[in-house]
């Protein structure tokens, strides 16, 4: 998590304003969609991510396995409360919304939120869409940490064998 998302995360938490929450939460889960995006696709400088919808990016998220199928539902549940609190200047979303958007979390991530429950329907707002970001940064710290280890055991099988090939001609 870089220094700049860890902020956004804390004051996501600790806001009491929705409006903030979701729009903030959003933007910031969808940041973390295109860093795997961007680490997956072998030449991400020819993709300009940002003109792929919220829906596209999860979709493509979820088709390479970043986000679980039963969680899905969740990060469009995100996705609609945002489209209604930046399409509706009425929109007041409140604990139902909250209920809703919990509604949709798979067993991964209600694993991920627990049982903790805040009398502030505003702070667990900004809990569960942590949730929501800190699931797709577990799932590509370790993707990348897997590449890592993949690269390191390629590279010391190549040098292997380099020695060897070394030793064959000596």
């Amino acid at each position: 998590m870089t220094p700049e998302q860890r902020a956004l995360l804390v004051n996501l938490m600790e806001s009491s304003s929705t409006l903030e929450i979701v729009l903030r939460g959003h933007l910031l889960v969808e940041a973390e969609m295109i860093r795997i995006l961007e680490e997956i696709v072998p030449f991400p400088a020819h993709i300009d991510f940002d003109r792929f919808s919220f829906a596209q990016k999860t979709s493509l998220v979820a088709a390479h396995g970043f986000i679980r199928a039963n969680d899905i539902g969740a990060y469009r549940a995100l996705n609609k409360l945002r489209n209604e609190i930046a399409h509706d200047l009425d929109a007041e979303p409140g604990p139902r919304e909250l209920a809703n958007l919990i509604a949709a979390f798979g067993p991964h991530l209600r694993m991920l939120k627990g049982e903790v429950e805040d009398d502030d329907w505003q702070r667990e707002l900004g809990a569960v869409v942590a949730v929501l970001f800190l699931a797709l940064e577990g799932e590509r710290n370790k993707f990348v940490a897997h590449r890592e280890s993949v690269r390191r055991v390629t590279a010391d099988l190549h040098s292997d064998r380099e020695s060897q090939e070394e030793g064959t001609r000596s």
